[in-house]
């Protein structure tokens, strides 16, 4: 059976595969459907075939409206719908624009280029800021080769111009109708879904289920099971998540109480997306040579340690913990709430695995990258989260401020000076501060040197 699927574009220094909005389509929120620009884009000539000689990947997001599900803050460009009433009181279609997102080892957050392009532009300035990457990209060092850094030398407006020109050299119609947006910070809506698993979708009577999936792993077998499920309770439509769950869509509501129960007792959970049991994490160590930290067994240990605490979960709130498991930020461990990035921390025998532990993390509003805390070893995660999440429960605003946003607000200098970190020596555990921390570090050292010294 034919199922059409690429693996063109899938890596190098090409436009990558296009994506949006995991509820595309069916999202009650959505501007008008997207569908068509996304096909679009993934299948023009130029764009798949043509411009393979990047300095560095492309990124394309189509999103269905204003709002942080598809991420347009983290991509090269990043394409938002609207609608606007014009001067002869008609409604017509068209976008706004972003462009200059990326995170990897120097994360940028994208800038917004243009507050109107016509609907029917979208393909001219797409092929026009690709055309930029090509022309102007760094080729001298891969870790500038992006267009964030592109977007970032410019400036927005800057970039806006150099797109006209080169939608001029090709001689494209009705540039003088695209507006250069007069401020060019993001404003990118919260994410509206909170945890809840069952979303009703646009189309009357039919929904959205939402599973997570155990650190995004799924056998071959469970695949044929989820893929018989989504034909017997809805139209056989699966999408991934960026935040590597699985959605069945199209689930008439007279099927969403048995499938419900169906993934319940097949072992999945349902409960906690967008809260802390909704953990990202790379494949680290077990397939990547890149990395240098276990992030599989960092996530197993939060997840045996606070997933099944309902309580306790729900009374933070929404949480992200996203882990990588070397300075690459595959598992966007920039924008989360509590970003754990893994490092190799020296030991008195040697080197051991940790992670260098981000707070504050936002892909919403203008976005926020998230600030450098401290560095653990790899046994030390699960007291130190703890210990952050306690600290948070008791000095947040009115008992509902927003991790993210109560890091923003306090800053993390305070944070440091307020939360102990809890450190492992041998079965005991010790607790102490940073800056306590830091003194022994560098005594130590001192010491160590005297003694080479003799």
């Amino acid at each position: 059976k034919q199922i059409e699927i690429s693996t063109t574009n899938c890596c190098g220094d090409v436009v990558r595969n296009v994506t949006s909005c995991p509820l595309q389509g069916v999202c009650q929120h959505e501007v008008y459907n997207v569908r068509d620009t996304i096909e679009m884009i993934a299948g023009d000539e130029e764009l798949l075939i043509k411009q393979r000689n990047l300095s560095r990947k492309h990124k394309i997001v189509v999103s269905g409206c204003n709002r942080a599900c598809g991420l347009p803050l983290l991509n090269c460009q990043a394409w938002i719908p609207m609608i606007r009433t014009n001067g002869n009181g008609e409604k017509e279609e068209g976008w706004q624009y972003y462009a200059g997102g990326g995170l990897g080892q120097n994360p940028y957050m994208s800038k917004l280029i243009y507050s109107w392009v016509p609907k029917d532009m979208c393909q001219a300035v797409t092929r026009a800021a690709v055309e930029a990457h090509r022309r102007y990209g760094n080729r001298e060092s891969r870790k500038l080769g992006r267009l964030k850094i592109i977007v970032d030398k410019y400036g927005p407006e800057g970039f806006a111009l150099l797109l006209f020109n080169l939608m001029k050299e090709r001689n494209v119609a009705g540039i003088d109708n695209i507006e250069i947006a007069e401020d060019h910070t993001p404003n990118i809506l919260p994410h509206p879904f909170e945890g809840q698993y069952v979303v009703p979708q646009r189309q009357e009577g039919l929904n959205a289920i939402r599973i997570m999936i155990r650190r995004s792993e799924v056998s071959g077998d469970e695949a044929q099971m989820f893929a018989k499920w989504a034909e017997e309770y809805a139209n056989g439509e699966l999408v991934l998540t960026a935040r590597q769950n699985l959605i069945i869509r199209n689930v008439p509501d007279s099927n969403v109480e048995p499938l419900v129960k169906l993934i319940r007792a097949a072992g999945y959970r349902l409960d906690g997306a967008e809260h802390l049991p909704d953990v990202v994490a790379c494949v680290g160590t077990t397939y990547c040579n890149l990395a240098v930290s276990d992030t599989p067994n960092c996530y197993h240990r939060i997840m045996e340690a606070f997933a099944d605490n309902d309580e306790y979960w729900a009374k933070l709130g929404p949480l992200q913990i996203n882990m990588n498991g070397c300075p690459n930020s595959c598992g966007q461990h920039w924008i989360a709430d509590i970003g754990l990035r893994g490092t190799r921390q020296m030991q008195h025998a040697g080197s051991e695995e940790g992670f260098t532990v981000y707070l504050g993390g936002d892909s919403e509003g203008n976005g926020f990258i998230g600030r450098e805390l401290f560095d653990v070893v790899g046994n030390e995660i699960v007291p130190t989260v703890k210990s952050l999440l306690d600290y948070y429960l008791a000095n947040r605003k009115n008992g509902a401020e927003r991790f993210n946003k109560f890091v923003q607000r306090v800053g993390v200098d305070d944070i440091r000076n307020g939360v102990p970190i809890v450190r492992a020596e041998g079965e005991e555990q010790l607790e102490i501060r940073v800056n306590k921390q830091l003194e022994d570090y560098f005594q130590l050292t001192i010491e160590d040197a005297k003694r080479e010294r003799k």
